[in-house]
């Protein structure tokens, strides 16, 4: 089976207030959420997919947050995000099972992921 190698154009920048966000697209596409631990050292803490990505980043920095976690690490000011539009839903859905299979971020339910999709490959960074 040939394989499909999808590149992902990442953007990003702080995430600790709405205003860090206002450049973010909205379109669909993946994100992933960073967390600077305090040695200094940055982690994946979560990945996601959206049909709106400007709706899903700022959805977590509202108080509507369910996720009391990802809040108290975002409270923290030590959190950043990347970003990479992806229109194709098929792909989304395979980037985000991809990004979770490379990263393993603690916050992610694997229950709730896409099974993994062969033939496609993304860049993870």
């Amino acid at each position: 089976m040939p394989v499909k190698i999808v590149g992902l154009d990442w953007r990003g920048g702080p995430y600790t207030h709405p205003m860090d966000i206002v450049n973010v697209p909205q379109r669909p596409g993946v994100y992933k959420i960073h967390y600077r631990e305090p040695s200094g050292e940055w982690r994946i803490i979560k990945v996601g997919e959206a049909q709106n990505l400007y709706e899903a980043l700022v959805g977590h920095l509202s108080s509507a947050e369910t996720d009391t976690r990802l809040r108290a690490r975002i409270a923290t000011g030590n959190c950043a995000y990347s970003y990479a539009e992806l229109p194709d839903e098929g792909e989304r859905k395979a980037a985000l099972r991809a990004l979770y299979d490379h990263f393993q971020p603690e916050l992610n339910d694997p229950a709730e992921l896409p099974e993994p999709q062969p033939g496609l490959e993304f860049n993870p960074n």
